[in-house]
């Protein structure tokens, strides 16, 4: 089933004068469903990002068309990610048998699009957008929850003279119930170089996510699936390239500021697993001292599999193939652990 495109009315096209300009429209989550992928109707020519939330409420004017000034009040309570997409990113790779649940009792009882438009720059000729999404959904209830973990920088400071201004994030997983990472996206804005995730399990890093936030910010798959289980660390570091500044640049909500967040995708347990997870502490020197050597140097390579069309070659429809095959075995070899498992071994 495919749940009507929030961009398919008359109500939602955008004109802009104003740089900058947050935008909500909301539509109520009235069927019970199951959200088994993301289909973005957006170009960065005009929109600088867009997310779904999942709400327990929202404001009553969201359900009335786009309300603008929306850049952190997307939902009154109940707030959680669901997706995002940002640069011309495709759709994401999610595994068989997972779903995103809203409606029902899942708590999600409303469903938010929040747009951002940078710059009004391309509405000055007329022009209009009606930017969305369409999300493919089921009734049919999965095995498997989906969700998002966020790993969000909030200690900014971006020195003009470095190359190589970090910023450093880091959680202890303390949940009982482990969750499966199988796609990854990066966002940061004109100075972001690169963003690195890692796994920390008994001492041992291990990189899960490696990515340019100035590629096109889709999910893009995992090397694997990494069950993230109770007492590991979960570290994140955003690399900054100050020379493309002749200022300070800190945290903020404008695309003339910065931002350092990395997204994780995962499955987990239907019944006890949750479906939003957030990541904000500011991690100690002491701990990315250990981090491994020459993985910021470099600014990684761009992924082929579900790329934006414009970046695909004619080889990467075999390529996508092979990933979701991938993935279809890679859930069940994970199946047995799913629901509490707390063995030491790697995911």
């Amino acid at each position: 089933m495919v749940l009507p495109d929030l961009a398919n009315s008359t109500a939602l096209i955008v004109s802009l004068s104003i740089d900058d300009q947050y935008i909500c429209a909301s539509q109520p989550a009235i069927d019970e469903l199951y959200i088994v992928n993301f289909i973005p109707k957006a170009s960065m020519k005009f929109v600088h990002h867009m997310l779904l939330f999942g709400c327990e409420s929202v404001h009553h004017s969201y359900l009335e068309g786009y309300n603008r000034g929306c850049t952190y009040g997307e939902c009154t309570a109940g707030r959680a990610i669901m997706f995002a997409w940002a640069r011309d990113a495709d759709s994401p790779v999610i595994p068989p048998d997972v779903g995103f649940h809203i409606g029902g009792d899942s708590g999600v009882n409303y469903l938010t699009l929040q747009i951002h438009y940078a710059t009004a720059a391309p509405f000055a000729d007329g022009s209009t957008d009606s930017s969305g999404l369409t999300l493919v959904a089921t009734t049919e209830e999965q095995k498997y929850m989906g969700g998002i973990f966020l790993n969000v920088g909030m200690n900014i400071h971006v020195d003009p003279n470095s190359p190589n201004s970090h910023t450093d994030v880091a959680c202890e997983y303390k949940d009982t119930v482990p969750i499966y990472a199988f796609g990854f996206r990066t966002h940061a804005h004109s100075l972001g170089k690169v963003i690195t995730g890692f796994r920390i399990r008994n001492n041992k890093w291990e990189e899960i996510a490696q990515g340019n936030p100035q590629w096109p910010q889709a999910f893009y798959p995992m090397d694997e699936i990494y069950q993230i289980q109770r007492g590991d660390v979960i570290a994140t570091r955003c690399t900054f390239d100050g020379t493309r500044t002749d200022h300070e640049v800190h945290v903020g909500s404008k695309h003339t500021d910065e931002m350092c967040n990395l997204y994780i995708m995962y499955y987990t347990d239907s019944a006890l697993g949750e479906s939003f997870k957030v990541c904000s502490q500011q991690a100690s020197r002491d701990l990315f001292s250990h981090v491994p050597l020459g993985w910021d140097t470099d600014t990684p390579p761009l992924r082929c599999p579900r790329q934006t069309a414009a970046h695909r070659t004619g080889d990467d429809d075999d390529d996508i193939n092979m990933l979701e095959d991938k993935l279809k075995t890679d859930v069940q070899d994970q199946i047995q652990r799913i629901g509490g498992n707390d063995d030491d071994g790697d995911g």
